[in-house]
């Protein structure tokens, strides 16, 4: 028995688009003689189409696709599975699907049994001969490890491709899988790559070819942000990108990927120095753009903050606060997203970036209007050690990012409080504060939770701070209790509003939520 597995790029809500792609890879099953070929889930239509499930016409379209398909399976299986229901044709007709005594269906085709799952870890009879897998699976920094829980080969069919909630946006990984009856992995297809294999079955599979190099950890996240970015970017009709580049690691990180998104030709450098900036990250942003070979600007904007900040305080004479410290640190931010990366986005027919990364997504240590603006936000699930983890990943195969931005200490450079030739900076200690707001998010512990551990003693244990970190940072537990508590309270307050007016975030995690469920928890 000859299978054709196609491991496709889906588009959400495309069905014309999805397929002509479906049409062209049936006729080259059938130029193979094919006796069965096979689609992801949800083909036609895509997933997370969330109100078009209350559409009447929604299931009007797919039922004339699935006419469709029927249409073009004269000589051939097609099998699919579309929004929970399984479809098989062949010669033109529906063909009628077996259960077992667990409702699982049967395909029974050229004498043989074949079990179709949409789910795994459902029991399977001995009478079954191998297992089809269609369950599409999204790509995460943290998944587990792949296992097939059954005692029969199959193989295990992912799409590719991006799909969004309207707030998050994930990546359809493809490494379908062909595996043996003793769960090994025989064959595996490229990550976020179309591919379509050609299987025999005769009591065992035979390997199509040889498999795909793996990727390494941080290559894969690397890929995944720039998949994202690619294909939204194109999908929305926006061919070049606007970046504040501060000469920071989260702009400069944020500036290669969207460089190898689309061309360093459609990436415009900004940078929007003020008196607090200092020469060493002038100095990186301009290199970072050299490096990268990106189109550069340095617009100082002291003169025009001093405009604005002296005509709101000469007409807002009887405010309650001057224009100064934070109010001012924040025009900042505001003047440089806002005003300038917009303007210039607009003058370009471009969008321009958020660069927040998930720490200050988190704390809510980002500004409303200023730099939480964008069109995406890229490293918006990508905590700040991992922003640096990214960045030292990508330097190992090029130098593109300076080696001032990857060691001088994060700062806003919004006053002299964050000067960095002084050693100031951020006030979140990234090193300690990810691990800890990691497990806040992981374990769906409070603060009450927290302390306790503190006092118990099991605190090192359970969040993962290493104490060397921990005792450099504190010198009493009541020292760290304070710290842990100003957190908690911006965590549960201020960055709630924040992270429900952030542009859509690349979603990276698995275990510590997706930013929908992210938002709706703070509930």
């Amino acid at each position: 028995m000859k299978i054709y597995a196609v491991q496709m790029q889906i588009k959400a809500e495309a069905f014309e688009e999805n397929f002509e792609t479906i049409q062209k890879e049936i006729l080259k099953a059938k130029a193979s003689s094919c006796d069965l070929v096979v689609f992801p889930e949800n083909c036609l239509s895509g997933s997370m189409l969330d109100s078009l499930w209350d559409s009447p016409s929604f299931f009007a379209i797919c039922e004339t696709y699935h006419q469709k398909m029927m249409a073009i399976s004269d000589s051939i299986g097609i099998l699919y599975i579309s929004h929970g229901q399984w479809f098989c044709f062949l010669d033109g007709v529906q063909k009628t699907l077996q259960s077992d005594a667990l409702s699982t269906p049967i395909l029974n085709i050229k004498n043989y049994k074949i079990a179709l799952l949409s789910a795994k870890n459902l029991e399977i009879s001995d009478e079954i001969d191998f297992i089809i897998c269609l369950k599409n699976e999204f790509f995460f920094m943290d998944s587990s490890p792949f296992q097939w829980p059954y005692s029969k080969p199959g193989f295990l069919l992912n799409a590719v491709g991006t799909q969004n909630t309207g707030k998050a946006v994930y990546a359809l990984m493809g490494l379908s899988k062909i595996i043996d009856a003793n769960a090994q992995v025989l064959y595996e297809a490229p990550f976020l790559e179309e591919k379509s294999f050609l299987l025999e079955w005769n009591q065992a599979f035979q390997l199509p070819e040889t498999p795909s190099v793996p990727l390494s950890y941080w290559s894969r996240v690397q890929k995944a942000l720039i998949y994202m970015i690619r294909e939204n970017l194109y999908r929305w009709g926006i061919k070049k990108i606007v970046i504040g580049a501060s000469g920071g690691i989260d702009s400069a990180l944020a500036a290669v990927l969207y460089t190898k998104a689309l061309g360093p030709q459609n990436v415009i450098l900004v940078n929007l120095p003020t008196q607090f900036n200092s020469q060493i990250t002038k100095n990186a942003a301009k290199k970072l753009a050299e490096n990268l070979t990106c189109p550069y600007l340095e617009i100082p904007i002291s003169d025009t903050l001093e405009v604005i900040k002296n005509n709101i305080e000469t007409y807002a004479k009887n405010s309650l606060f001057a224009m100064e410290g934070i109010h001012f640190e924040n025009l900042q931010a505001r003047a440089r997203s806002s005003m300038f990366l917009a303007s210039i986005a607009s003058m370009n027919s471009a969008a321009f970036t958020s660069n927040a990364n998930k720490t200050e997504l988190f704390t809510g240590y980002c500004t409303l209007y200023g730099d939480t603006s964008g069109v995406l936000c890229a490293l918006g699930d990508l905590w700040k050690t991992e922003v640096y983890a990214l960045a030292e990943a990508i330097n190992m195969d090029s130098l593109v990012i300076p080696t001032e931005t990857l060691t001088i200490r994060p700062s806003a450079e919004l006053s002299e409080e964050h000067n960095i030739e002084e050693g100031r900076g951020d006030p979140i200690q990234y090193e300690y504060h990810d691990l800890l707001f990691r497990y806040w998010l992981q374990s769906k512990r409070n603060l009450e939770d927290t302390k306790k551990l503190l006092l118990d003693g099991n605190f090192f244990l359970e969040t993962k701070v290493p104490p060397k970190i921990f005792n450099k940072l504190f010198s009493s537990i009541d020292e760290a209790v304070l710290d842990m508590t100003y957190w908690w309270k911006r965590y549960k307050g201020i960055a709630l509003a924040k992270r429900l007016q952030t542009p859509p975030i690349l979603q990276l995690h698995q275990k510590e939520l997706a930013f929908g469920a992210f938002i709706e928890s703070q509930n």
